[in-house]
C-alpha cells in the first residue's frame, strides 16, 4: 500500500470515529436551542433567555423533551401573541396527541413550554421554535413522553 493510500485510509479511519464518536454521545453534549431535534430530551435552562442547552440521554434524570420544531412565517418580529398563537396551532392538538399518544386535555401530568427566538435572533433569520414537554411538578424525569412511554397522569 503506497503511502497516498495509507494516508487517505487513516483520513477516513479518524473521520469516521469523531462522526461515530458524536453520534455515540449527542446524548451528552451542551448545543444551542436550535440545535434541539424532536425526541431529545435536556435539561431546561433556568434563564430566561439562553445560549446553551444540555443535552440528556431521555433514560437520565431530565425535564425537557422536544417535540416539534417549526419555521414561524411571519414578516415582523412577533411582539405580543405571535408565538403563542404559533405554539397553539402548531404544538397543541393533534402534534401533542401523535407524540405523546393521548389528548393534551388527558396529561395533566404535561406542560408544553417552547424556546423562539430573541428579537436580535430574528433580525438574523432566526425563524424557528421548538416546543418541549416538560413534568407540571417542575421534576426531573427518567423516561420519554414518545408514544406514551412515559409515566401516565395519576
Amino acid at each position: 500500500m503506497g503511502q497516498t493510500t495509507r494516508s487517505l485510509v487513516a483520513t477516513v479511519v479518524v473521520v469516521g470515529v469523531i462522526g461515530g464518536g458524536f453520534l455515540l454521545f449527542r446524548d451528552r453534549l451542551s448545543g444551542a436551542a436550535e440545535d434541539l431535534r424532536v425526541g431529545d430530551c435536556f435539561d431546561v435552562p433556568s434563564e430566561e433567555t439562553t445560549a446553551s442547552i444540555q443535552h440528556q440521554p431521555c433514560t437520565e434524570a431530565h425535564d425537557g423533551e422536544a417535540y416539534v420544531v417549526g419555521n414561524i412565517e411571519a414578516d415582523s418580529y412577533p411582539v405580543v401573541f405571535g408565538f403563542g398563537d404559533w405554539v397553539e396551532s402548531n404544538c397543541l392538538g393533534s402534534a401533542f396527541e401523535s407524540y405523546v399518544g393521548e389528548p393534551v386535555e388527558d396529561r395533566l401530568d404535561i406542560d408544553v413550554a417552547y424556546f423562539a427566538p430573541t428579537r436580535d435572533g430574528w433580525e438574523g433569520g432566526d425563524r424557528e421554535i421548538t416546543c418541549y414537554l416538560t413534568p407540571t411538578d417542575g421534576q426531573k424525569i427518567t423516561y420519554s413522553y414518545r408514544g406514551g412511554s412515559g409515566a401516565p397522569a395519576s
